[in-house]
C-alpha cells in the first residue's frame, strides 16, 4: 500500500471510529431502557461489535480477513452507512476494486457529503483505471474543507490522474503451458464393434476407425499486449500456440496458431468486449482447418460475489481439403459465475449456449443446430490445493440424413471433468486431471468413448 493509500485508511478508520462511538452511544442508551422496549435492538448491538473487529483487523494491515468477516452480512446490513463503508475499504485493500465501488455507492446514496468515502470511491476507480470518474471523485474532496494532510493526499492522487493520462501504461502478459498424460481414445474412434447400413448390412469398421490408445505431451504458449485507449479503454492483441502429439499416433498430432485483437471498455460494474480471432488448426503436420471470426461479450459485477455475463460468436469455417465442409457457425450463451462466500471459498459458474454451423455450399446432413450447458464448481481443499469439478452436456441434431448411413445424425455429449490445482508462488501452478467424454450419436462413427489423465503445468511471466 503507498504512503498516501494508508494515510487516507488512518483518516478513514478514525472517522469510522467517531462514527462507531456515536452508534456505541446509542447503543448503550438503548441497553438502559427497559428490555421490553424496541430501542433495545440486539442487532444494532451485533453490527457494533462485526464493525469493531473489522475496524481492528483493518489496523492490523489484514483488509482480506475483513472483507471475509463483513461481506456474508452484506444483506443483512446493506442500508448501514458505518458497514458498507468498512465493506468498501476492506474490499479495495483487498485486491476487489469493483466490489468497494459497489459498497461506496451505498454509503454515497445514504450520504453524499460522506467525503472520506469520495475519497476511498476515488482510490477504487482508479484502481479500476477509470481515471475520470476517480478524478471527478478527488476534485470533489479537494474543494471540501478538510486538513491540510488529507488535501495535500487528494493532490498527489490528482498528480498521479494527470500523469496516467498523459502516459498510459502498456503491460505484456506471457504464459508457458505444458501437459503430459495417457488418451484411450485420441482418434475418436467408433465405440461401437459393428456399423449398420440403412438397408440393413452390417459391417465392421477397420482398426483405424476402432479407438487408438496413446501417452501425449502438449506444449504451449500464450502471448498478449494490452495498452489503454484512455481511463475505460483498452486495446489488446495477442497470440496463442499449441502443439500436441502422440508418440504411437503420430496421424493425431494436432496443432494450432491463433491471433486475436480486440477492445474492451469498463463502465462502472460492466465491461464489453468485442475481438477478431484468426485460427489455423494443422493435424499431423498438414493444414486441416481455418476459422475468422469474431466475438463479443457483456460482464458485469452484479455484487461482490456475483457476476452475470452474454457472449455471441459468429465464425467462418474453411477446410483446405476438403472444401465441401466449408461451413459458418454461430453461438450466443449466457454465463453466471457465483462465490458461495464459505471457508473453502468456493465458486460456482454456469454457462448455457444455443447456436447452428451451416454448411456454406448447403449440404443438410452437414449442417447442425447445436445447444449446451456447462456447469462447474471450484474450492480450496487444503494444504494450498484447490479441487473443481465440471460438467458439461452438448446436443447437435443435423439438418439431413447422411448419404452413407441413411440416418440423420443426433450427438448427445457429455463430458466430466475433475481436477484439482497447487501453486508454487505467484508464477508457477501445476494441474492434475481426468476428463471422460462420451458422445452417444446415432451415426455409428461418431459414437465414442474417450478417458484422458494428464498433468499440467503452467508458468506465468
Amino acid at each position: 500500500m503507498t504512503p498516501a493509500a494508508i494515510l487516507l485508511l488512518a483518516l478513514a478508520l478514525t472517522a469510522a471510529g467517531t462514527a462507531l462511538a456515536q452508534q456505541d452511544g446509542r447503543a448503550g442508551a438503548a441497553a438502559a431502557q427497559p428490555a421490553g422496549s424496541a430501542a433495545a435492538d440486539p442487532s444494532l448491538l451485533s453490527l457494533r461489535a462485526l464493525l469493531q473487529e473489522a475496524r481492528q483487523l483493518l489496523q492490523k494491515q489484514d483488509p482480506q480477513a475483513a472483507y471475509e468477516l463483513l461481506e456474508p452480512h452484506t444483506p443483512s446490513y446493506s442500508t448501514a452507512e458505518d458497514f458498507n463503508y468498512l465493506l468498501g475499504i476492506a474490499a479495495l485493500d483487498s485486491g476487489r476494486p469493483s466490489q468497494a465501488v459497489l459498497a461506496l455507492e451505498r454509503v454515497l446514496a445514504l450520504n453524499p457529503d460522506h467525503m472520506l468515502a469520495r475519497a476511498e470511491i476515488g482510490r477504487a476507480f482508479l484502481a479500476l483505471r477509470e481515471t475520470q470518474a476517480a478524478r471527478r471523485e478527488f476534485q470533489t474532496v479537494a474543494r471540501a474543507e478538510l486538513a491540510p494532510e488529507v488535501q495535500d493526499t487528494v493532490s498527489r492522487y490528482l498528480a498521479i490522474i494527470a500523469e496516467l493520462d498523459h502516459a498510459p501504461a502498456k503491460r505484456w502478459s506471457v504464459l508457458l503451458d505444458s501437459q503430459v498424460g495417457y488418451d484411450t481414445n485420441v482418434n475418436f474412434g467408433s465405440s461401437l464393434d459393428s456399423w449398420v447400413l440403412h438397408d440393413g448390412l452390417a459391417l465392421t469398421p477397420l482398426p483405424s476407425s476402432r479407438p487408438q490408445e496413446s501417452a501425449f505431451y502438449e506444449l504451449g504458449a500464450q502471448f498478449q499486449y494490452t495498452a489503454p485507449i484512455n481511463g475505460k479503454t483498452d486495446w489488446t492483441i495477442g497470440s496463442q500456440l499449441n502443439q500436441r502429439n502422440n508418440p504411437s499416433q503420430h496421424n493425431s498430432d494436432l496443432g494450432s496458431v491463433e491471433v486475436s485483437s480486440g477492445l474492451a471498455r469498463t463502465q462502472g460494474s460492466n465491461r464489453y468486449s468485442m475481438s477478431i480471432q484468426l485460427q489455423q488448426l494443422y493435424l499431423d503436420d498438414e493444414s486441416f482447418r481455418q476459422a475468422k471470426g469474431l466475438l463479443g461479450q457483456w460482464q458485469r459485477d452484479v455484487d461482490s460475489r456475483t457476476q452475470v455475463g452474454l457472449y455471441g460468436q459468429l465464425f467462418a469455417l474453411d477446410f483446405p481439403d476438403q472444401p465441401v465442409r466449408d461451413a459458418r457457425r454461430a453461438v450466443l450463451g449466457g454465463t453466471v459465475v457465483r462465490g458461495l462466500g464459505d471457508s473453502a471459498r468456493s465458486v460456482v459458474a454456469g454457462n448455457v449456449f444455443a447456436g447452428k454451423e451451416s454448411s456454406r455450399h448447403h449440404i443438410d446432413e452437414l449442417t447442425f443446430g447445436v445447444y449446451g450447458l456447462r456447469a462447474a464448481l471450484s474450492r480450496n481443499l487444503g494444504g494450498d490445493w484447490r479441487g473443481s469439478i465440471g460438467l458439461s452436456y452438448e446436443h447437435r441434431g443435423y439438418d439431413g440424413p447422411d448419404s452413407f448411413f441413411g440416418i440423420t445424425r443426433k450427438d448427445r455429449q457429455v463430458e466430466v471433468h475433475l481436477g484439482a490445482e497447487r501453486a508454487f508462488g505467484r508464477r508457477l501452478s501445476v494441474t492434475p486431471q481426468i476428463v471422460y467424454t462420451r458422445n452417444s450419436s446415432t451415426l455409428a462413427p461418431s459414437d465414442f468413448r474417450r478417458t484422458q489423465a494428464l498433468v499440467a503445468a503452467r508458468y506465468r511471466f
